[in-house]
């Protein structure tokens, strides 16, 4: 019986965790024959407490609504309306956007174009008449040069005028717009309405101010393409990211700004963000580089001297918003938590710009370098999720005085050139706490697993083994109450009425390291003489832990109160190097 649940690095040490659920209950082998009929015994002391009485129905049947990963299981009132907006903003949309066609016509001025929009919105199939009710309805244009492989014009919004002829069926129409749309063009639009809001007594009607991040519970986008800016044509644009890595910490389907798809039909992926993040438009988020640039200056409202100008594109947003605007869970670093598959395209040295460099990196980093080189107030706002600043690599490196990130920079012309390392000897694009450095998962090389687990009365054996002798692993042992996953006995309880634990830490806590990779004695544990490093055999006493001054482990396990142990194994392994 095993399973192995995740790796993960913890600085410079794996981590995996393995985890199994044992029913304690007629857990013993077979007894073996029947022996010979014994005379008659005298008679025995009372026997435990029986177990406790049946769920009443009416409780069983909440928790069976609830549904065992419910917020509402263990937080009915608040923690169930949270669920319940949750389950409304990712179920199916009761709108849906059609965009029937888009046609441009010369403008007043020359070289302008007026265009007329035609779409339609229907709401659980039937049309939907009141148009301005809606809490997000916008249309905007954009053109995809496929030669250069940009998106110009972005930010165009088309909301001049709309009129309603027939119920649900809109025309929109826009004057003097700068360019044609249905030349290498997209014309995109949603809807939504019905505004989630968490806080209590919240009715939906209003809003927070000053941003325009919001879930609805209905969301329709929709797109009309043309020439290279349709997905099926081959210039078209193709996103070197993925949106499944969006939606690996923002949910499914992923939708920015609450309401803003990726994936739209008709278009590839990621391009109808470009509406917006195009690639000649100027970005509204200076304060993203400032306060990586100087932490200190910006929290205390300094006006910015440094020129923190850079273009709105997808990459520059998202690279900063977070890497700088947020610490990234994991570290921004890991370009393949957003490209995986496409990790050689990326850290081509045709991206070793300033632009790419300046959308992860502060340039100077004032009190936020990471550890001192030559200044005084050094790592005083040092984060360690957060790239380094340029200025303090340059210093490390002994290098600052020959690069120039403004406008006129040129990587390239040192680095992959021969004279200085290229942009993927810098950035493999595999974190280097998950990946080594040809990519290959620290998960996938080695490997922890619980191979038996068997219990005889009040002692639990677990057998574990490893595929590398020089893992070190810790054996975690907690209890669930009341068939539930309410850990009665958790691994990180103290015992305080075993004398040998008198303050000692972790000594005696369900959490032991065997002692053959270097762990210490503890009064729960005993190692078996065969155990190895590598194939170990650990057995927990637990009879040897007591809780309260009456309450012993087999007493609750008699008594009911648990039936379900969770073991878990998390080993540690050096791999030994310096974290950059």
């Amino acid at each position: 019986m095993k399973r192995i649940s995740h790796f993960a690095r913890w600085g410079w040490a794996l981590l995996v965790a393995v985890t199994l659920v044992l029913g304690l209950g007629g857990c013993e082998g077979d007894d073996g024959a029947a022996g010979a009929t014994g005379a008659a015994g005298p008679a025995g002391p009372a026997g435990p407490a029986g177990p406790p009485a049946p769920v009443p129905d009416a409780v069983a049947a909440a928790i069976e609504k609830a549904g065992p990963e419910s917020c509402g299981t263990c937080h009915d009132g608040v923690g169930g309306a949270h669920q319940a907006l949750y389950d409304q903003y990712v179920d199916a949309s009761d709108l849906a956007l059609t965009i029937t066609s888009a046609t441009t016509a010369p403008g007043a001025v020359a070289g302008t174009f007026d265009i007329t929009v035609n779409f339609t919105v229907l709401k659980d199939g039937a049309p939907f008449t009141d148009y301005d009710s809606l809490g997000q309805k916008r249309f905007l244009t954009t053109t995809y040069d496929s030669a250069n492989n940009q998106w110009l014009n972005g930010l165009v919004t088309l909301n001049d005028s709309v009129t309603m002829g027939a119920p649900g069926d809109f025309t929109l129409t826009e004057a003097g717009i700068a360019f044609d749309p249905t030349v290498n063009g997209v014309v995109y639009g949603y809807v939504a309405d019905e505004p989630l809001l968490e806080h209590e007594g919240g009715t939906g009607a209003e809003l927070p101010a000053g941003t325009h991040v919001h879930l609805y519970d209905n969301v329709s986008n929709a797109a009309l393409a043309f020439g290279d800016a349709q997905a099926s044509d081959p210039d078209t644009y193709q996103s070197l990211a993925n949106v499944a890595g969006c939606a690996k910490c923002h949910g499914t389907p992923y939708l920015k700004h609450g309401y803003r798809a990726a994936e739209v039909d008709g278009l590839s992926d990621f391009a109808a963000c470009k509406s917006c993040h195009n690639d000649d438009g100027g970005g509204f988020h200076q304060e993203w580089q400032y306060m990586v640039d100087d932490p200190l200056a910006w929290a205390t409202g300094v006006a910015a001297t440094a020129d923190y100008s850079y273009n709105r594109t997808l990459m520059n947003d998202v690279h900063m918003s977070h890497g700088m605007e947020f610490p990234y869970p994991m570290s921004i670093s890991n370009c393949n938590t957003c490209h995986e598959g496409n990790i050689a395209a990326v850290t081509d040295n045709s991206y070793f710009t300033p632009e790419t460099c300046k959308s992860c990196h502060a340039i100077q980093g004032i009190n936020a370098w990471p550890e001192d080189v030559g200044t005084t107030l050094e790592g005083d706002y040092a984060q360690p999720h957060r790239a380094p600043p340029f200025e303090y690599l340059w210093a490390k490196a002994g290098v600052e005085s020959f690069h120039d990130l403004g406008a006129t920079g040129d990587c390239t012309v040192c680095h992959g050139a021969g004279i200085a390392p290229a942009f993927n000897e810098f950035h493999t694009g595999y974190d280097v706490n998950i990946y080594d450095a040809t990519g290959q998962k620290y998960s996938e090389l080695y490997t922890v697993s619980i191979d038996q687990v068997t219990r005889s009365g009040d002692l639990l054996t677990v057998n574990f083994s490893s595929n590398n002798t020089d893992i070190v692993p810790e054996l975690l042992v907690s209890f669930y109450g009341w068939d539930s996953k309410h850990f009665l006995v958790g691994s990180h309880e103290r015992d305080t009425n075993v004398t040998a634990c008198a303050g000692r830490r972790p000594g005696c806590l369900m959490e032991y390291v065997p002692e053959s990779s270097g762990g210490d004695p503890t009064p729960l544990f005993t190692e078996d003489a065969a155990s190895v490093p590598g194939n170990w055999m650990v057995t927990l006493d637990m009879s040897a832990l007591q809780l309260t001054k009456t309450d012993l482990l087999p007493t609750l396990i008699a008594n009911g109160d648990i039936s379900k142990a969770e073991i878990s194994v998390a080993p540690e392994l050096n791999i030994g190097g310096t974290i950059p």
